[in-house]
């Protein structure tokens, strides 16, 4: 079937953090500054209204775990053929880390997990629908077909160190080879060593009625 040259080509990729998202502080989180004060209706969901906080506070870093978003028209051809990380820096951690967490809410549902360890320099794709896993390359994600996808890239690093790099997705579009990134050698990404994140029992959260920081915090008990 050829393809109508009259419709319009919607192709696009589009790269930011996961969500939600978790940071870390060294030494203890008490040591930060106290966040702001928030109405009652934003405190389940805090990243936005924290990010100003956050930002300023040079020393709290961010997950590096980012997510694509991949959107096609009826003849649009998309394809991720590698994803990368480049390291500009890797120094030892000079205190112990404490995560903290900004919302509990939940993230949207990707398609797709690629889980990069960038000590072991390996990319495994996981389809969650069908559960199939693949080193990439050679494995490839495509979209061929009007429609969108959500993949979500999981970094892992070895432990005990914090780094400071950005990644590198190879994509063609219709055709045309592009690398686009996230982060840049400019404008890097720092994060620290180690899995991915842990579950609510090991991170800190804001207790805003006792204005502390709590370890473990339940988020149903604190906001019922």
């Amino acid at each position: 079937m050829e393809a109508d040259p009259s419709e319009p080509s919607y192709a696009d990729l589009t790269i930011g953090p996961s969500f939600p998202p978790d940071y870390v502080v060294f030494g203890d989180p008490a040591t930060l500054p106290p966040p702001p004060e928030l109405a009652e209706e934003e405190l389940f969901e805090r990243c936005e209204p924290w990010d100003g906080w956050l930002t300023e506070n040079s020393g709290v870093l961010a997950s590096p775990d980012f997510d694509i978003m991949v959107v096609g028209g009826k003849n649009d051809l998309v394809v991720i053929s590698e994803i990368r990380s480049v390291l500009i820096g890797k120094d030892p951690v000079a205190a112990p880390p404490s995560i903290i967490r900004c919302s509990y809410g939940g993230g949207v549902e990707p398609g797709i997990e690629i889980h990069l360890n960038t000590a072991e320099q390996s990319t495994i794709l996981t389809d969650l629908e069908s559960g199939e896993s693949s080193e990439m390359p050679p494995a490839t994600v495509s979209l061929s077909e009007a429609g969108a996808f959500g993949a979500s890239i999981m970094v892992a690093s070895e432990p005990g160190f914090v780094y400071s790099g950005y990644f590198e997705i190879t994509c063609a579009v219709n055709g045309e080879n592009r690398v686009i990134t996230y982060g840049s050698s400019a404008d890097p990404i720092k994060w620290l060593g180690g899995d991915n994140f842990a579950s609510s029992q090991a991170v800190y959260g804001w207790n805003h009625i006792t204005r502390s920081w709590v370890f473990g915090l339940d988020p149903e008990y604190l906001f019922q």
